[in-house]
């Protein structure tokens, strides 16, 4: 029993390390994305050739930060669960 705790733990350890891994890619893109579309707005407004009205600017930026929020939450509370099991 003691074996297959261990290899259970060391699992849950390369889960943690390639999905934290992924999860912070993830948001980097997203942090580039969104500064890509503020610059185009910036500018695009500017020279006219890109233009978003303000609604549709601050729905997608609110959507899109819940969107991406919620995944990294989710995925966290997943792998980094710090609740004991109901055996200890």
């Amino acid at each position: 029993m003691r074996k297959a705790e261990l290899d259970s733990y060391k699992q849950n350890m390369d889960l943690r390390r390639t999905f934290s891994n992924k999860i912070f890619i993830l948001l980097v893109c997203w942090v580039i994305a969104i500064f890509a579309l503020l610059v185009l707005q910036g500018f695009g407004s500017k020279y006219d050739f890109f233009n978003l009205s303000d609604k549709v600017l601050m729905t997608f930026l609110g959507a899109t930060s819940a969107s991406v929020i919620g995944v990294f939450l989710l995925v966290t509370k997943y792998l980094f669960n710090t609740k004991k099991s109901k055996e200890e």
